[in-house]
């Protein structure tokens, strides 16, 4: 069986990474030039509603038998491929794009079943070994 430690990295790495985006970006931008000081407040107000959005995503995502989080570590085992540097692209990448679709997903009236099916499609579509 395979070692899930370093994709269990990549997943918390992803998910950190797109919550945290907003300051991440501005914070990027600050070596290049000097940001000012309404930069950073906007980019905390940003990332204070993209965190208040996951929140209610992750409620609307998730039902009794299936939560959404483990739908995100679901969706990091399924793209490893149990090489640690490749995982670090496939995983990462994937967990972006599931993170962002599932923003969406949380607006729809059957969320759950939608968001089952997103998990769904990255498993039918696995890296294997």
């Amino acid at each position: 069986m395979k070692d899930y430690f370093f994709t269990r990295i990549w997943v918390v790495m992803a998910i950190f990474l797109v919550r945290m985006s907003p300051i991440i970006g501005v914070a990027l931008a600050s070596w290049a030039h000097e940001v000012d000081q309404g930069s950073w407040v906007v980019a905390f107000l940003a990332t204070l509603l993209l965190q208040i959005w996951f929140y209610w995503t992750s409620k609307r995502c998730s039902n009794e038998q299936f939560g959404y989080t483990k739908g995100l570590f679901l969706i990091g085992a399924a793209m490893s491929t149990g090489w640690s540097y490749l995982d670090l692209v496939f995983v990462t990448v994937a967990l972006v794009v599931a993170q962002i679709v599932s923003l969406f997903i949380g607006l729809m009236p059957s969320a759950p079943a939608t968001y089952c099916r997103l998990v769904h499609l990255f498993y039918r579509h696995r890296m294997e070994q």
